[in-house]
């Protein structure tokens, strides 16, 4: 158990620290340096690293290191446009069995943290709303495939920083869709997240330029 769960803690904060932008897009790490920056041992270093290339997040170069992969504006159109299709979908087919307790706890959150200015808490709403929308698929390979495209964009924002009108651009889009699922309107809630993911694609691309 000890052993799994010094895996898991190696998987975790290799990730964050990529999603969060302190492992770079482009730069190359030892398995050394990774020891001796997260005080973790070698094996469970190694085993996150398998798991997080095969989610597309780093690349190992044999002898070398590891190189955190580059996003391209091809992977991101690519990201976005299954999210479009999955996301939309999962409220259409899943709409009610999304848990409306939880739903508006993290709606109240969101409206604390953007009212008090804080983007970082208005982010971590946004990450809880859409975990809770996907997750309630009965597909595990949607999750997934959703839950990789969603960290990629967790990446762009951390590395392209803040811009204060576009956290109240995605404030009104959330609310609308948050405002339909509680009406019980499905169809509506899919359409305002297909016109909130085109908009959040659009900044995204304009952040990778």
């Amino acid at each position: 158990m000890a052993a799994e769960n010094r895996k898991e803690q190696a998987y975790s904060e290799i990730k964050g620290r990529i999603l969060a932008g302190r492992y770079r897009p482009g730069e190359i790490f030892s398995e050394s340096a990774m020891v001796a920056d997260l005080g973790i041992s070698r094996t469970p270093i190694r085993e996150a690293l398998v798991r997080l290339e095969q989610e597309g997040l780093i690349r190992v170069i044999p002898k070398c290191g590891v190189a955190v992969r580059t996003l391209t504006l091809s992977d991101l159109k690519a990201l976005f446009e299954m999210r479009r299709v999955l996301e939309p979908y999962v409220i259409r087919r899943y709409g009610p069995d999304i848990p409306r307790a939880q739903l508006l706890d993290i709606w109240q959150e969101m409206v604390r943290a953007y009212t008090a200015s804080d983007a970082q808490g208005q982010y971590d709403a946004d990450a809880k709303l859409h975990s809770l929308i996907y997750s309630t698929a009965k597909n595990p390979y949607i999750v997934k495939f959703v839950e990789q495209a969603v960290s990629e964009n967790t990446r762009i924002r951390a590395l392209s920083g803040v811009l204060p009108s576009r956290l109240t651009a995605s404030y009104m889009e959330h609310k609308a869709i948050v405002d339909h699922l509680l009406a019980g309107n499905w169809e509506a809630a899919a359409r305002s997240m297909e016109q909130h993911l085109d908009i959040a694609y659009e900044q995204a691309v304009r952040k990778l330029l």
